[in-house]
């Protein structure tokens, strides 16, 4: 069995040690019949310090082949809602993947919440004439996700979220959104909701032709 340079010096250390002993221990030690037995061992107990201690490891294992990495089912969802959004059949396909990316990124589902994001793909679904976009982004302008608050641009993608509205029941629930804003308003801020109410409107129908 050879050993390395490192291992020997480690031996030569401990022989030395041996070497150094007190002589009064040395005498001791042949009193009680000890020496002959641990001039044995003490070599032996150095050898296996050195090998434990001053050897250098060999050289670690080449690294395998880099593990399979399955794609989440979250990030596959994720995926085909943005190729649906971008490149959908209809136009009310890519309204409804828009404004599924939007709630996913608005509620952190299947991502990591960004309101920013979410308010990003709102606002493409709503420009498309998505009432469940509009009504959302209105709540992103309300209490600030994403967007500075802006209670004029909460109002008048409310009153958009009304007109696109396609049942009874979601036109009256935006109507009581409406009543209770204008309580809050202004009439400056009236004014500038209903201008831009018709701007976006004007917007929306262009996109639609």
């Amino acid at each position: 069995m050879s050993v390395t340079l490192r291992c020997s010096r480690g031996i030569e250390q401990g022989v030395s040690w041996l070497q150094k002993a007190p002589r009064s221990g040395v005498a001791a030690l042949e009193g009680v019949g000890y020496l002959p037995a641990m001039k044995t061992l003490l070599p032996l107990l150095c050898l296996l310090s050195a090998l434990l201690s001053s050897c250098s490891p060999g050289p670690p294992a080449p690294p395998g082949p880099p593990a399979f990495v399955d794609e989440s089912s979250a990030d596959k969802r994720v995926k085909a809602l943005i190729v649906e959004a971008e490149s959908g059949k209809t136009r009310a396909k890519k309204i409804e993947a828009m404004t599924t990316l939007g709630l996913s990124y608005s509620t952190g589902t299947d991502v990591l919440k960004d309101k920013k994001k979410a308010v990003e793909w709102y606002r493409k679904a709503a420009e498309l004439g998505g009432a469940k976009a509009m009504g959302r982004l209105a709540d992103h302008y309300g209490f600030g996700w994403g967007v500075p608050r802006d209670p004029v641009e909460q109002h008048a993608w409310v009153k958009l979220s009304a007109h696109y509205s396609k049942t009874y029941r979601a036109q009256l629930s935006q109507t009581a959104v409406l009543i209770r804003l204008n309580r809050k308003m202004s009439r400056q801020q009236e004014a500038q909701s209903k201008q831009r109410y018709e701007e976006l409107l004007k917007e929306i129908q262009k996109k639609a032709k």
